[in-house]
This record gives C-alpha cells, structure tokens and sequence, in this order.
C-alpha cells in the first residue's frame, strides 16, 4: 500500500473511530444504496463506515453524510494491509454486499475470526461462506434481504429516529403486482407509490407496484412503527 493511499485509509479509520461506527459496509450495488438509504432515513448515519470498490453518483451525494473510503483496486482487498489499517475499531457487525465472489472470499479472509459479526447476502454468498456460516452461526450470519440487516440492526442496535417520520422503501417483492389497499401494518400507513420512471411521479396506493418502485410510508410511532414493519417485511 502506497504512503498516499495509507493515509488515506487511515484518515478514514480514524473518523470511523470519531463517529464511533459500529459497522462498516463493504459494496456498492443497488443493495448498499438501499441499505444506506434507510440507515439515512432512519437518522443512523454516523453508525455506519461505507468501503466501496467504485465512485458512483449516489455514493457522491451521501458523502457529506457518512464516512466514505473509495478502494477501486480490486487487489488490494487481498491485501492484509488495508485491513490492518482499516481496524474496525468500535465495529459490532462487518455488512458485505458486493457480488464478486473474489472480493467476497478475500474480505472473509481477513474479517472472520474477529469479535464483530459479518453479515452476507443469501444470494451473492459463496459456498465456502456457507460452510462457515454453519460452523459459526453466531458469527456469520447469511440473510436473504436487506430488511432482516434492518432488523437486524433496530433490535439489538436501539437504532435512533431522528428524522421526520416519513421514509421510501424498495417495494419488497412479496408486494410486487399486488393490491396494497387491504395492506395492514400496525402503525404504519402507506402513503403513496413513487415511480422514479416518471421522474419521481406519485402515484396512489391502488394501483399495483412495480419492482423497481418504491413505497413511501408514515410512521404513526417512530420506532414501534419501524418494527412492526421490518417484522412484515421479513416474515416469509
């Protein structure tokens, strides 16, 4: 690792420390945008340290809002050095939602073992990630969506609400093409739809959600609502 690049990661370690993350995120993909956008909403920025293997747009705009450390060099994950550096001083739960294989394999490397928890997605997990999950189930923990990291993270994190009550979820798949008027969740009332297609057209909850939709909510309780909804949402 050069001079340069050192203290660049260390700079960002050591505002990780200041801010006292107690987890680091490792990714990128529409699933790290959408985590990182309701850890925002929820008012828990300053919890979160955000490793990402490419600069995008999104990740720009959030900047100013959590701790960013830009690794675009696919080798040096495979490096004991940026791990060292890094530290995960504070860090309760290591979070990897890249899809590389490669990358996924060279981060357990070197994260497992540890005190912290490493949380992986279901479906990007490699089959060795697996076999460890099973020999360490408390440790590694594998989930199938980024809700049950949510919950994950409200039940044993006391996650604040610090922000007006109203946030946008990815419309879970279980409620893709379906009627959201007969939709009942304690405490939690659905809004309206946005479609992002129509350059972020409102549009009412009769109509069916599409995929690629999101829903906007209003929290009656602040985090009682927040529970009763991550519990629907990763209720099979």
């Amino acid at each position: 690792m050069s001079f340069f690049k050192k203290r660049r990661v260390r700079k960002f370690a050591e505002k990780a420390v200041e801010q006292q993350s107690d987890f680091y995120v490792f990714g990128s993909n529409d699933f790290t945008e959408a985590f990182i956008e309701q850890l925002i909403q929820l008012g828990a920025e300053n919890k979160v340290s955000l490793i990402s293997d490419i600069k995008l747009n999104w990740i720009e705009e959030v900047k100013t809002r959590i701790n960013v450390l830009y690794e675009e060099t696919k080798e040096e994950y495979a490096k004991r050095n940026l791990y060292e550096t890094l530290g995960f001083h504070n860090a309760k739960k290591v979070i990897i939602l890249h899809e590389d294989p490669v990358i996924i394999q060279n981060i357990m490397s070197y994260v497992t073992g540890s005190e912290f928890q490493v949380i992986l997605l279901a479906q990007y997990a490699p089959p060795f990630v697996k076999y460890l999950s099973g020999q360490k189930p408390g440790q590694i923990i594998i989930v199938n969506n980024i809700f049950q990291i949510i919950n994950e993270l409200y039940s044993k994190m006391d996650l604040p609400l610090s922000r007006p009550p109203v946030i946008a979820i990815p419309v879970p798949k279980k409620l893709v093409n379906t009627s959201l008027l007969d939709l009942k969740i304690p405490k939690v009332l659905i809004l309206r739809i946005l479609r992002e297609e129509y350059r972020k057209k409102l549009l009412p909850i009769h109509l069916p959600p599409k995929e690629t939709d999101k829903l906007i909510l209003y929290l009656e309780d602040s985090q009682e609502s927040l529970k009763n909804l991550v519990d629907y949402l990763t209720r099979n």
